[in-house]
């Protein structure tokens, strides 16, 4: 059962890997051949087409749940991650790593302009992640129970730490080195994370604790973005510093969280 749930864990994850390496390739391309306004017109057009798709997404009723609307879920999935050690740990060790990695989005393109000249290669160097992402996931779901969920998800965000100091190099290749670390580590701790989610909650939970996680995880990623615009502007280094201590951060909180 395991290994059936780090495999299924490992390909959901994978979704994410794709999105992010077809997005931001398309993004930099478009902005380098049209310019910014463009995009961002093609961009709200895509979103507005995937409406009638997730319009039309089945409905599951199961009679016996009473959540109390959405706020009732939230503090559902928030009590369940707060009675389990393992979910509580995991919980915490993304958010704040997360928090970091958000700023990457905001840093690539100011990466790309440091060390090739164009801000638009940003989402080159955000597919080069993703590519990455993807690989590393795949090999972690083909071997799901070779290390421990839970550590996975302490210990990334280690890798993630190395790749944000690969980044301060300001070297072309070593910037494209520290994409592929830090798909390296995103794409398998991503998993992981899903992995303990599903084993830790029942099923009557599940989606709350789901929901309330992924949450957490966007608030603290766009608090990083925002973090990242405002540090970014004034010195890139030290952005990237900021990322970086967060994730040591992250794994300090995973050793010492009771």
């Amino acid at each position: 059962m395991g290994g059936r749930l780090g495999r299924a864990s490992a390909l959901d994850a994978a979704t994410y890997a794709v999105a992010g390496l077809v997005g931001p390739a398309s993004a930099g391309l478009l902005v380098l051949a049209w310019g910014g306004i463009r995009v961002a017109i093609v961009v709200s057009v895509l979103i507005l087409a995937a409406v009638p798709a997730a319009w039309r997404m089945p409905v599951v009723r199961r009679q016996h749940i009473r959540t109390g609307g959405s706020n009732g879920a939230v503090w559902s999935g928030l009590r369940t991650i707060a009675a389990s050690r393992a979910l509580r740990r995991a919980t915490l060790v993304s958010v704040i790593s997360y928090f970091g990695f958000g700023m990457v989005g905001v840093v690539a393109p100011l990466v790309g302009q440091a060390t090739m000249g164009r801000a638009g290669f940003g989402g080159l160097l955000l597919s080069g992640l993703s590519v990455a992402a993807l690989l590393a996931t795949a090999v972690y779901g083909k071997w799901p129970d070779v290390v421990p969920a839970d550590l996975v998800v302490g210990v990334t965000p280690l890798i993630l730490a190395l790749g944000f100091v690969l980044l301060m190099t300001s070297s072309q290749a070593l910037a494209m080195v520290a994409m592929v670390v830090l798909g390296v580590a995103d794409g398998p701790q991503t998993a992981a994370l899903l992995a303990v989610r599903h084993r830790e909650s029942e099923d009557s939970s599940r989606s709350q604790v789901f929901m309330t996680g992924s949450s957490l995880k966007i608030a603290a990623a766009s608090l990083g973005m925002a973090f990242a615009g405002h540090l970014g502007a004034s010195s890139l280094p030290l952005a990237l510093a900021v990322a970086g201590a967060a994730q040591l951060v992250a794994t300090t909180v995973y050793f010492v969280l009771p």
